[in-house]
């Protein structure tokens, strides 16, 4: 799995640390190999964006692709 942020990050995994990088307006998306890491990386985005809430109040919009096997998580306002 890869994962982009205008530039590719580091990592294997869609973690909490990557998406609370994220400022307004921007996503990352991550594309997967597998059917499995799509399932993960979109359970982790779930996951982060219901437990973890962000100190400005904004919260995360996920989006899934199984043509493309990618998952993108963008900042949106609340």
């Amino acid at each position: 799995m890869k994962l982009f942020k205008t530039i590719p990050l580091e990592g294997d995994k869609l973690s909490a640390e990557h998406l609370a990088s994220l400022g307004e307006g921007e996503s990352i998306t991550a594309v997967c190999e597998t059917i499995a890491e799509k399932d993960n990386a979109r359970q982790n985005a779930y996951h982060v964006r219901k437990n973890i809430p962000r100190p400005d109040g904004n919260t995360y919009k996920v989006k899934t692709s199984n043509i493309n096997g990618t998952v993108t998580v963008s900042l949106i306002k609340e």
